[in-house]
């Protein structure tokens, strides 16, 4: 009776435990809006009690914290476009194998809705090709910034690329990464950015996330890149919008 008893009263001590006290966050970076009082979160989070794990991307009002428990997902962290006061644009991305060795991107369908004041469009692709590698690492030289993209010069591939086929490679703002080294974390480690790499680019492919130069690294892909860069180069040394930093930067800084 005493072990049914001490069974219920842990039960219910667990289920009166919010997400937050259940998991520990592992990645927390957030990108601010211009012109907007929200900013966006990318979070990763494991489990205290279970073997699960917590991710995803939120919305939150700039004058709260981060809370697992008041997290509501956006359906995909995939932005076409940076993201702006009014509205967002959301990709999800499938792949097929073609029937023949031509490499296209197709768009299935989009949909229209309102998410905390936001007009949100989720575009779904379907990618035709042979996937090629969906990882890709490397260091650069320096870097620009613009209004809404990311661009990266001397680029030097690590094997079996090797070699990017231009001088530079370019990203649009709103999957950008940015992680701090762990004894110096103002400092840059590494630029993650997802993008969509073809080989064969045709005049219908209208994605903003859609990189050229597929045809000379054989890719037709997802493509996860991380860039290191080869000199000293710190986390605000780059802008506020279109751009995740650790949270731990943003508390230093607000």
């Amino acid at each position: 009776m005493k072990k049914i008893i001490s069974v219920f009263v842990l039960i219910i001590i667990a289920g009166s435990c919010s997400i937050d006290d259940n998991f520990e966050l592992l990645e927390l970076d957030k990108q601010r809006i211009k012109d907007s009082r929200y900013v966006i979160y990318h979070y990763m989070a494991m489990g205290l009690i279970t073997d699960g794990g917590l991710s995803g991307h939120a919305i939150f009002d700039s004058a709260e914290d981060f809370s697992l428990q008041e997290a509501e997902n956006l359906s995909s962290g995939f932005f076409e476009e940076i993201p702006s006061a009014q509205s967002l644009c959301l990709i999800n991305v499938d792949m097929e194998s073609p029937v023949d060795n031509k490499a296209y991107l197709e768009l299935k369908g989009e949909e229209v809705y309102e998410h905390k004041g936001f007009e949100v469009t989720e575009k779904n692709y379907l990618v035709h090709g042979r996937v090629g590698s969906a990882n890709m690492t490397g260091e650069f030289g320096r870097f620009r910034e613009t209004k809404d993209s990311l661009i990266f010069y001397d680029i030097t591939l690590d094997p079996p690329h090797n070699e990017w086929p231009a001088p530079q490679i370019g990203f649009v703002k709103g999957n950008v990464i940015l992680r701090g080294k762990e004894k110096e974390p103002e400092r840059l480690e590494e630029v993650k950015v997802r993008a969509i790499i073809l080989r064969n680019i045709s005049s219908s492919d209208s994605c903003k996330q859609l990189l050229f130069g597929g045809s000379a690294l054989h890719l037709n892909s997802v493509v996860h890149f991380r860039l290191r860069p080869s000199g000293k180069v710190m986390i605000e040394d780059f802008s506020d919008y279109g751009i995740y930093k650790p949270v731990k930067i943003w508390k230093e800084r607000d």
